[in-house]
């Protein structure tokens, strides 16, 4: 039963943005409760340096040495990025699948690869309120840090629970000067009647 709250917490909570942060308490708990049942191979096309065109050859117009230097963006590849393969391990975590990198190299054969370039997830509603419960459960003095950086900014559509809570934070650590109460006194500023008299015409 604990498997499956924690497997179907991390599957919501992957669904949002990713930190570094949330990496460490995801690869925690496939660590622990996780099996590992396959590989897969993500592949990253590389570009072309924009600097030389592809070419390798520097070509500034306010470059005043030879046309034949080498590019100092790409060392003279012409690729700015090159071709990437990550090998993944997938991991069976309650009924949900998930992907742990393992490696990373340059030299694999393109047609072996399964998965091309990032993988995207479609945020749900319970993301947010699903990492919250994560942290605290599994960082250590998450609410500290919480607290420290919750609340900033004010949300204007706080369509889940995390965006409200967001809301009250931020009236409690402004208070005068949350958003809301700032806003109403810009446009009371705005819309103060002129006295007649004070006009230069």
């Amino acid at each position: 039963m604990w498997i499956k709250i924690l497997s179907w917490l991390c599957y919501h909570a992957n669904t949002g943005y990713r930190s570094q942060k949330f990496y460490a308490v995801k690869n925690k708990l496939l660590a622990k409760y996780g099996k590992l049942v396959g590989y897969d191979t993500q592949f990253f096309e590389g570009s072309d340096c924009w600097t030389c065109n592809g070419t390798g050859i520097y070509h500034g117009y306010s470059y005043r040495g030879s046309f034949k230097d080498i590019c100092n963006r790409c060392g003279g590849t012409g690729r700015y990025h090159m071709d990437r393969y990550v090998l993944l391990e997938r991991i069976q975590f309650g009924k949900y699948i998930f992907h742990s990198p393992k490696e990373s190299t340059v030299s694999m054969n393109k047609k072996q690869f399964t998965i091309q370039g990032y993988i995207r997830h479609e945020q749900t509603k319970y993301c947010d309120i699903s990492r919250f419960i994560l942290f605290i459960l599994f960082e250590k003095n998450y609410l500290k840090r919480w607290y420290k950086e919750f609340g900033t900014g004010w949300r204007v559509k706080p369509n889940t629970f995390i965006g409200y809570l967001n809301n009250v934070v931020h009236l409690i650590k402004k208070g005068k000067n949350a958003v809301p109460f700032h806003i109403n006194r810009l446009r009371k500023q705005e819309f103060t009647p002129v006295n007649q008299d004070d006009l230069p015409f």
